[in-house]
């Protein structure tokens, strides 16, 4: 029987991976006549392209953490383009970006109608996000998400990113340590979400459009979350 379900949350529940550039951009645009005078827009973007590179490469690697990387980018971004990395600029750009993905990320079609049938069958709701638990409840609250969870748990409180299994068996202890069986677990990454969830015992549903990961595991998957209520109701999990 399941009792629970979690979901990853950028990318999964919300769509925020598509407003990073059109973000990036409107920093540029608030800032060129100040801390950015005399650099042009395809150098700062440059910069903060070969900068997301070098973090991610140092994440990928386990060196560095995703939850560290809001402020890191900004510091190496401005290192790049030889500018004085002041601890109010760094603070100034990080809001600045997050200002403008708060404001355009919206959720997904068919999400509010799965959490309230969810509700209705009485499952507990987690959210398993990599990142900064700060960053994550303003978007919770800014798409009224935040009303259905019953449970939050971010890898900057854990101390490990995802894939590590560590974050999948906190959020498991919070859920009443429910078995893990009747747990399913939502994502859309197979790397950080399908394949730790299915090593921890989770049903696993891999969500996205493209639907062409290769993984050596067994696990469900859908396009949409219209599909996922299908899935859910011929299993007769809900």
């Amino acid at each position: 029987m399941i009792k629970g379900i979690i979901f990853d949350l950028d990318d999964t529940l919300i769509d925020t991976q598509k407003h990073i550039l059109p973000g990036l951009e409107y920093v540029y645009e608030l800032n060129k006549k100040s801390l950015f005078l005399n650099i042009t827009k395809e150098r700062y973007l440059k910069a903060n392209n070969d900068s997301v590179k070098e973090l991610s490469l140092k994440i990928k690697n386990r060196t560095l953490t995703l939850y560290q990387f809001g402020f890191l980018i900004w510091v190496k971004t401005l290192e790049k383009l030889d500018l004085h990395s002041n601890p109010n600029n760094i603070y100034h750009l990080y809001n600045c970006l997050q200002d403008y993905i708060l404001a355009h990320i919206q959720v997904k079609e068919g999400v509010f109608d799965l959490l309230e049938e969810l509700k209705d069958n009485s499952l507990k709701i987690g959210i398993l996000s990599n990142g900064n638990f700060t960053e994550r409840v303003n978007k919770l609250n800014r798409t009224k998400l935040m009303s259905y969870l019953d449970f939050l748990v971010t890898s900057d409180i854990v101390g490990e990113d995802k894939p590590s299994l560590k974050p999948f068996k906190e959020i498991l202890q919070k859920m009443n340590n429910l078995k893990p069986s009747e747990v399913i677990y939502v994502g859309d990454s197979i790397i950080e979400d399908i394949e730790p969830a299915k090593n921890i015992g989770f049903i696993t549903v891999y969500l996205s459009e493209k639907l062409d990961q290769d993984s050596n595991m067994e696990y469900f998957d859908v396009s949409n979350f219209k599909s996922l209520s299908e899935l859910l109701h011929q299993n007769d999990w809900i």
